[in-house]
């Protein structure tokens, strides 16, 4: 029996790096009462998991979570799963390393894109005044969270704190974006990578995730399309399936769904690293409601 996990809390579990990790009571009482959400691309004999429910008598064979961190290995061992069907303590570590953006980073670079990773205001300075507006991020964040632009008031401090509690932040140049973007993956069991379509979604102009407002693949193409080519989409999907399969990255491990954040600027320029999501995404989750609304 497979058991299905909503847990979107996993970016701030893999940046805790504790397995006693709880997130805060806000953010715990939203995700426990969205635990339905996998209800949408469960099997007839999969197993929602309510949070609450004891597991020890199921026969759990497999699980798919939202999001692997030792946080959710915890709990689920708690609730009585047995640890041969969860990933081992190394490849938790190794997800962690994979899933931080200083990693990405490395990636950014090879793709050309004027990212730094700090550990200094000194640092920080330096970069912007060699690039122009640019934005700080956590290294374990997503949808637009844990961000801060340098230019804010408030920057220096939380670039210190931010320092202190993940060890860096990561610099980016700042775009200013007229289209969010992303192209769903999943990555097989052998490493090979699976394209599986086309996400497009708002953020607010600090570029936190709002929502996703197109249901049907269709819907998605023809938003995009006003602003790049379908050729120049097609042509990141290859390269990206091409360095998702290349040895530093198998040498991780991962299995499971992944995403490619990305935008477009005003001037048709595409940002084709924005961030990377070693986990389920909204993406996933509106190609899979676009599946089901053309059943």
């Amino acid at each position: 029996m497979r058991l299905l996990v909503f847990n979107p809390e996993n970016d701030m579990a893999l940046a805790s790096g504790l397995s006693g990790y709880t997130a805060p009571e806000t953010i715990e009482r939203y995700s426990r009462s969205q635990w339905m959400l996998p209800r949408l691309w469960a099997g007839e004999d999969d197993l929602v998991w309510d949070w609450k429910q004891d597991l020890s008598d199921k026969n759990i064979t497999e699980v798919v979570p939202w999001g692997w961190s030792k946080a959710l290995v915890y709990r689920l061992l708690k609730a009585g799963v047995r640890r041969e069907v969860m990933p081992s303590d190394a490849m938790l570590d190794g997800l962690r390393t994979l899933s931080s953006r200083v990693f990405t980073s490395k990636l950014q670079r090879e793709l050309g894109l004027d990212v730094a990773v700090c550990n200094t205001w000194e640092e920080v300075e330096i970069f912007e005044r060699r690039v122009g507006t640019c934005v700080m991020k956590a290294p374990w964040s997503s949808s637009g969270k844990g961000l801060m632009m340098v230019s804010s008031p408030t920057a220096r401090g939380w670039m210190q704190n931010t320092v202190a509690r993940e060890g860096a932040v990561v610099c980016e140049r700042w775009m200013d974006r007229v289209q969010d973007f992303a192209l769903e993956f999943t990555v097989e069991e052998s490493g090979a990578v699976r394209y599986e379509g086309l996400s497009v979604f708002r953020t607010s102009p600090s570029g936190r995730y709002v929502a996703h407002d197109f249901v049907t693949p269709e819907e998605q193409q023809a938003a995009l399309m006003q602003w790049v080519s379908e050729e120049e989409v097609r042509r990141w999907c290859v390269w990206w399936q091409k360095r998702l399969e290349a040895d530093d990255i198998r040498a991780f491990s991962y299995a499971g769904p992944m995403g490619v954040d990305m935008l477009v600027d005003a001037a048709g320029k595409i940002n084709p690293c924005v961030e990377l999501n070693w986990r389920m995404t909204m993406g996933h989750v509106a190609l899979l409601r676009g599946k089901n609304e053309q059943k």
